[in-house]
């Protein structure tokens, strides 16, 4: 079984290689969705720089859709380092869910990961900040559909785009922009530990505040309230880390969202499965400009 693999020698950190294929209830891999988080395993810049010799010789991927050997169509997520970028995934029941009828096997991949932490957005009125991005764009989409009025801050060339699903859109330009709040809740899915990124919360005052990144401080905090349910977090602040062994219920409200909502992933590119492939999906995360999602087409959904 052919599966990508964190390999700090390959050009990108990142190649396809042998693996053994795995037992118990499998999944055939139709599509894997990339997350910057798959690249951040290398770089560091969310997550301790530790991270990169942890990651090395590891499966690459959490998203993916597939067929079932009982031929169901599903779409799920996968633990760190398990490798969703692969011919075949070994998954239990809470992990998967069956694939919304309204989507691609290629958009069903691009859904898990963004969508869970999209769910976390709650209020008659959020900001979203990233808000072209991989989880920003379904994170103004999830909130849109529950009712919410949406302000969604991007670059100005995305502004259109965010427009487009439903958000009130707010160009930045070097970090300088104006606010119309108070808001309800705040995702910002761009403060990292990169002196690139911008920490907002001193902007934004008054809301429950939640990140999807922060520095090694705050992934240890997020750690031990997912393992403790003691929270180290100011009050209304957090970071908001997704439990991919307990996601079923998650990825079953993602599918009636894309089914009767029309909750829809925007997919930049489809990449092929192979060195070349990943090593552009990579550069791409790292360019920090993509546009929704990215995604490794695996194997033929009719095969």
């Amino acid at each position: 079984m052919w599966g990508a693999i964190y390999d700090l020698r390959a050009p990108e950190g990142v190649r396809v290689a042998r693996r053994p294929k795995p037992r118990g209830v499998v999944v055939r891999v139709v599509a894997a969705g990339m997350n910057p988080v798959d690249a951040k395993f290398v770089v560091g810049d969310k997550i301790s720089c530790c991270a990169e010799r942890i990651a090395n010789g590891h499966g690459v991927g959490f998203d993916f859709s597939g067929v079932t050997e009982s031929g169901d169509a599903v779409f799920g997520i996968l633990g760190p380092f398990q490798g969703s970028v692969s011919e075949f995934v070994r998954i239990s029941p809470s992990q998967v869910a069956p694939k919304p009828k309204s989507l691609s096997f290629v958009e069903a991949a691009a859904l898990p990961v963004c969508g869970l932490t999209s769910l976390a957005l709650r209020g008659e009125r959020v900001l979203v900040i990233g808000a072209s991005g991989g989880v920003g764009h379904l994170a103004v989409q999830v909130a849109v559909a529950r009712g919410a009025a949406v302000t969604g801050i991007s670059s100005s060339r995305n502004s259109e785009f965010v427009k487009s699903l439903g958000a009130t859109p707010v160009a930045y330009d070097g970090n300088d922009f104006h606010l119309e709040g108070p808001f309800d809740a705040v995702l910002d899915t761009v403060h990292s530990s990169d002196p690139r990124d911008c920490d907002y919360r001193e902007i934004v005052r008054g809301a429950r505040y939640v990140t999807t990144g922060g520095h090694f401080s705050d992934w240890f905090k997020a750690g031990v309230k997912k393992l403790t349910g003691i929270s180290l977090f100011p009050k209304d602040r957090e970071l908001f880390w997704i439990d991919p062994f307990r996601a079923a219920n998650g990825l079953r409200e993602l599918a009636d969202l894309a089914d009767t909502r029309g909750l829809k992933p925007h997919v930049s590119e489809v990449l092929p499965f192979t060195d070349e492939g990943l090593r552009a999906a990579f550069k791409q995360l790292r360019s920090r400009r993509t546009v929704g999602k990215i995604v490794i087409q695996v194997s033929d959904p009719r095969s």
